[in-house]
C-alpha cells in the first residue's frame, strides 16, 4: 500500500497550493457581484434586498452543494 503524502513531499505542496487557490478564486468570484449591487440597483429598478439575493443566492448554493457533497462521501 502506498504511503500518503508527507509534509516533505513535493506533491503534498502542489495539492496544498492548488487547494487554496481553488477557494481564493471561488470566493473571489462569489464576491464579485458585490460591488455591483448599486448598479443593479439603478439599472433594473429593484430595491437594495431583491440586489442583494445575488449574494444570498450564491452563498446557498454553495452550502446545497458542500451538503450533497458531504453527504455523498458518508
Amino acid at each position: 500500500m502506498k504511503q500518503p503524502y508527507g509534509i516533505k513531499d513535493i506533491h503534498f505542496w502542489r495539492i496544498t497550493l492548488s487547494l487554496a487557490l481553488a477557494s481564493f478564486f471561488i470566493f473571489a468570484t462569489m464576491y464579485g457581484t458585490q460591488p455591483l449591487l448599486t448598479v443593479f440597483v439603478g439599472e433594473f429598478g429593484v430595491t437594495v434586498s431583491t440586489a442583494s439575493l445575488s449574494m444570498s443566492l450564491t452563498i446557498i448554493g454553495l452550502i446545497v452543494g458542500l451538503l450533497l457533497f458531504w453527504i455523498s462521501f458518508r
